[in-house]
């Protein structure tokens, strides 16, 4: 097991030794990397080239494609200057307007910089080329046009597209582990390609993928019955970086992690952000090349460029047995543009909070929260399980048409609250043309309307939707879910709590176990037990920066310890009660101090659950809880601090249930 250096800085390349880098990918002998070595990219570098793998790892010793060195992550970028653009022959006025065209573009442009900044290019054709829509690409006529009062060649310093080329290639190659990269530019970030044989044990962790890229931030696609299976993409920032408006499909496309033949794929703790079509797809290209078993789950899926105008959560599409078994769970979805898909069949939908689903101006109808397609396939047997779906612009489910080939598929324990407002405020909308379905144990409501169904043509309350035949429909509830205050959490009190049906599942969204009867939505109720600290008055203690020692002897209030190692799940509950006596200036902060090797209280290694800030509201209460998971460390304490400025009342409780 060796090591191989490549640093873009050096001036001639080496032999790939740390004395003696290679310098550029195509100075890599791949023949000498075999194996469990590793070709570690020198931190704080660029190269704009493509990286192709060229050779395959084996199970349990894969080769690792990493940084090494101090600083920003190695960046591979295909982002790319347009071939002869600096040449002022190259460009050919249009009559006498401020559009230029340059000849011989044999390739798609999908994204365009000029002078470092991107612009829009015409949503229609070359005519309507301007100041602001500032190029065109005419396919046809092999030419880019684009906006200059003067020669482009001398009146921009540079003109870019997202380049011809990928930033990272895998070609049938199997058992590769990037860790730690920066993959931009291309029309696709990474492509893991499947053509001539099946590749698996693909691990992609801790990256940047999909800055300007074209197309595709990552790509798993197969060919002629190969496909790619057993990957991992973990822990990953993915986001196309687009701040444009377009007002029409055709305009833009794109989508964060796609697979178009792939199986036994786990996409997990990523945030992904702003793509133009698919933030994460599932889709299948015929009988040999399906796309079945996958998981998605953990992920943060957000729009935070109100400029885009079209991006769905997540998608899934196949004939029967072409895209099955497929789970999506636990990922938060906020403030996306346009529906979730779901087509195929036998895929399981669970535990997902949506939150605010904004309509597209691209079509009407086109924001529901989820909606079962046939695609041109089929939707058959999904279950949509123990969501939230909150704020959609159309029906919070819409269960489309298809006939037989949209049939028993399963809607139940979810809490659809305030949906519909562009479509008569339904939760719920079943196709006339869809063949029996199973509505169940759904808490629905809106506050504005009492027909908060669309049941085949004809509105209906939700006691009228319980009463019907044609379809399995029972003990859906129209009533307030009652959130806890800032979270989609329920009180205790709520009619959600134990309203739910057994659908099989174990945990819910924050890993507490799933009571039966369970709660309707994403969130168990659990019964409470373990450590209860009553209520303690707080005053303001002086700011202190993470130390695990230091915070045990300073924050103003610390737990006994907490022994959690067998249980199945543990969440930490405050209240924080404010009684009117001043103004709010500050922050609480939570801290979870975790106990690694039994004596040593310091900061849990999972995500961010060892300190949550939260900002009391004057006259009220304000209740947060925070997931623990036992499995990683035995024992915990909660600290406390208050900054609020004011005398808090505070109750801390431990929820806890057994294994």
């Amino acid at each position: 097991m060796a090591n191989y250096y490549v640093d873009s800085s050096v001036g001639a390349s080496g032999d790939g030794t740390i004395g003696s880098p290679w310098k550029a990918f195509s100075n890599i002998v791949w023949g000498s990397v075999g194996a469990g070595d590793s070709l570690l990219l020198q931190r704080g570098e660029s190269w704009r080239e493509q990286l192709t793998v060229l050779d395959s790892g084996t199970n349990g010793n894969p080769i690792t494609i990493g940084a090494y060195g101090s600083g920003n992550y190695p960046i591979i970028t295909a982002r790319d200057e347009i071939s002869g653009w600096d040449t002022g022959g190259n460009w050919t006025q249009v009559g006498a307007t401020d559009v230029w065209y340059i000849g011989s573009i044999t390739t798609t442009k999908y994204r365009l910089w000029l002078d470092g900044t991107e612009y829009k290019h015409s949503e229609t054709d070359a005519t309507a080329v301007d100041i602001t829509s500032r190029w065109y690409n005419d396919t046809a006529a092999d030419r880019l046009y684009v906006y200059a009062t003067s020669n482009p060649a001398t009146f921009y310093s540079s003109i870019e597209d997202s380049g011809d080329q990928i930033g990272l290639y895998i070609h049938n190659d199997s058992y590769i582990t990037l860790d730690n990269l920066d993959i931009r530019g291309g029309w696709c970030g990474i492509n893991i390609n499947s053509d001539s044989e099946d590749n698996t044990g693909i691990i992609i962790q801790d990256c940047t993928i999909g800055l300007y890229t074209g197309l595709y931030g990552c790509l798993v696609v197969g060919f002629s019955g190969y496909t790619s299976d057993d990957g991992i993409i973990t822990g990953c920032t993915v986001d196309s970086g687009i701040n444009l408006s377009y007002l029409t499909w055709a305009s833009q496309f794109g989508d964060g992690l796609a697979i178009f033949g792939g199986n036994n794929w786990e996409w997990y703790n990523n945030s992904i952000y702003n793509w133009y079509h698919v933030y994460t797809s599932m889709e299948s290209k015929g009988p040999t090349i399906t796309a079945n078993n996958n998981k998605i789950h953990d992920n943060l899926m957000q729009r935070t460029s109100s400029n885009n105008k079209f991006g769905r959560g997540f998608s899934t599409a196949g004939a029967e047995g072409e895209c099955q078994y497929n789970k999506i769970y636990n990922n938060y979805l906020k403030d996306t543009s346009c529906r979730n898909q779901i087509a195929g069949n036998n895929n399981l939908i669970y535990y997902n909070i949506l939150d605010t689903i904004i309509a597209t101006p691209w079509a009407a109808d086109s924001a529901q929260g989820i909606s079962l397609e046939v695609l041109s396939n089929i939707s058959l047997r999904n279950k949509i399980y123990n969501n939230v779906i909150y704020n959609t612009d159309d029906e919070g489910i819409r269960i489309s048409i298809g006939g037989s080939n949209n049939a028993d598929n399963e809607v139940v324990n979810n809490i659809i609250l305030d949906c519909g407002a562009g479509n008569n405020d339904y939760g719920i909308k079943i196709y006339s043309a869809a063949n029996p379905q199973v509505i169940k144990n759904n808490c629905i409501y809106s506050g504005v309307v009492t027909d908060l169904i669309d049941y085949r043509g004809t509105p209906n309350t939700i006691a009228e939707l319980n009463a019907q035949v044609t379809d399995t429909t029972s003990d859906n509830i129209q009533a307030d879910p009652e959130f806890v205050s800032g979270g989609f959490t329920v009180l205790k009190g709520s009619p959600c709590n134990d309203a739910g049906l057994n659908v099989g599942l174990t945990t819910d969204y924050v890993g507490v176990a799933v009571l039966d009867p369970p709660t309707i939505g994403a969130y168990e109720v659990p019964t409470e037990i373990g450590n209860d600290w009553g209520d303690y008055s707080f005053v303001q203690k002086g700011s202190t920066d993470w130390d695990a020692d230091a915070l045990l002897d300073t924050v103003t209030e610390i737990s006994d310890t907490v022994t959690v190692n067998d249980k199945s799940s543990a969440v930490v509950s405050i209240t924080a009660t404010e009684g009117n006596v001043g103004a709010i200036d500050g922050l609480v902060t939570v801290y979870i101090l975790g106990d690694i090797d039994g004596t040593n209280f310091e900061e849990p290694t999972i995500g961010n659950t060892y300190k949550v800030a939260f900002t009391p509201v004057q006259n009220d209460a304000v209740r947060i809880m925070i997931p623990i998971a036992p499995q990683l460390y035995k024992n915990f304490k909660v600290a406390v601090e208050n900054q609020s400025g004011q005398e808090l009342s505070m109750s801390v409780r431990i929820i806890t249930a057994d294994r």
